[in-house]
């Protein structure tokens, strides 16, 4: 019920940000939910890490970032 809850505030929160804010620039700041959601699992549900989910976050991760220095590379063009 506790997760729920947290999730409730979460998701309110973040689309708040929305309303003050440019989407671009919020992205970075979505990433710390990573690092945050993997510390939350592993310390308080026993999570495991494995190969798949490293690679996976990597791939999200930089295709992220790809497109990021894809973005910033046209935004200097025009």
């Amino acid at each position: 019920a506790l997760i729920g809850v947290l999730a409730s505030f979460q998701q309110f929160f973040l689309a708040q940000s929305h309303r003050y804010a440019e989407a671009s620039a919020l992205a970075p700041l979505h990433y710390i939910a990573i690092p945050i959601g993997v510390l939350v699992g592993v310390v308080f549900f026993n999570e495991v890490i494995t190969a798949k989910f490293l690679l996976g976050t990597a791939v999200i991760v930089g295709v992220n970032y790809y497109i990021f220095l894809r973005e910033r590379a046209a935004a200097r063009v025009t």
